[in-house]
């Protein structure tokens, strides 16, 4: 189990990585990153997202780690939703607020998931990294 969950977390923090630096460049001033390449990498981080969150979702936890798989499932879920927000926004005629919103929302979502593997971790009695 933990080592599913490190494996996930480790892709999370990938994607979170990827949709960072397709947000900065497309906000860049001269635009690093165009449109045309934007939408297919943030696409591509809300499908592996989506395909995550779902895995997380079916992973069965070991007695006692009930409470962190729904913790984790919660906030790979809000990623997401977040990685999704995010490709929508910038598919969108807003002026890029949503799609900020989004990538800071995703960021967030990606941290807090870390956090939890980490409280699985403690509560299954693992050492970090281990």
């Amino acid at each position: 189990y933990i080592t599913e969950l490190d494996r996930i977390n480790g892709e999370f923090q990938a994607l979170n990585a990827e949709l960072v630096a397709v947000n900065t460049g497309f906000d860049a001033d001269p635009r690093e990153i165009e449109f045309s390449d934007a939408e297919p990498r943030m696409e591509a981080v809300a499908t592996s997202s989506q395909a995550l969150s779902e895995q997380m979702a079916a992973l069965v936890p070991p007695a006692g780690l009930e409470a962190n798989q729904e913790a984790l499932a919660a906030a790979a879920s809000l990623a997401a939703r977040a990685a999704g927000e995010a490709l929508s926004g910038l598919q969108s005629a807003d002026p890029g607020d949503l799609r900020r919103a989004a990538v800071t929302a995703y960021t967030g979502a990606v941290a807090d998931f870390d956090v939890e593997v980490e409280n699985a971790r403690t509560a299954a009695g693992t050492a970090p990294n281990a």
